[in-house]
C-alpha cells in the first residue's frame, strides 16, 4: 500500500518538478533533486535493516512526497508558471486515483 502511495507522489512529483524546470528555476529544481537523493539515502541506511522491504517503501513514499511539496512550493514562489489551471489538472490524475483505490478497498 506504500508504494501506491508513491506512485501517485511520482505522478505529482514529476508534474510539478518538469513545471519548476520550465519556469526557469533550474538551480531550485537542482535542490530539491539533491535533497531527496540526500533523504533517501540516509532514510533508506536506517530504516531498510530494521524494517526490511516495508522500510525501503515508506521510504521511497517519504522522498517522492518531498519532492512534490518541495517542488510545488518554489513553483508557487516562483513569478511563472505556478497559476496555471493545466498544472493543477494534472495533479488531479494522482488523487483520483487514491480515491478510487481507497473506495475499491472500502467496498470490496
Amino acid at each position: 500500500m506504500l508504494l501506491l502511495g508513491a506512485g501517485a507522489a511520482v505522478h505529482a512529483g514529476a508534474v510539478l518538478h518538469t513545471a519548476l524546470v520550465a519556469s526557469g528555476a533550474r538551480n531550485a529544481a537542482l535542490a530539491v533533486a539533491a535533497s531527496a537523493l540526500v533523504l533517501n539515502t540516509v532514510a533508506n541506511a536506517f530504516a531498510v535493516p530494521t524494517h526490511g522491504i516495508e522500510g525501503a517503501a515508506a521510504t521511497t513514499l517519504a522522498t517522492e512526497v518531498w519532492v512534490a511539496v518541495a517542488s510545488g512550493a518554489l513553483l508557487l514562489r516562483s513569478d511563472r508558471g505556478a497559476r496555471s489551471p493545466r498544472l493543477f489538472v494534472a495533479l488531479a490524475a494522482p488523487l483520483l486515483f487514491l480515491l478510487g483505490r481507497s473506495l475499491g478497498g472500502i467496498l470490496a
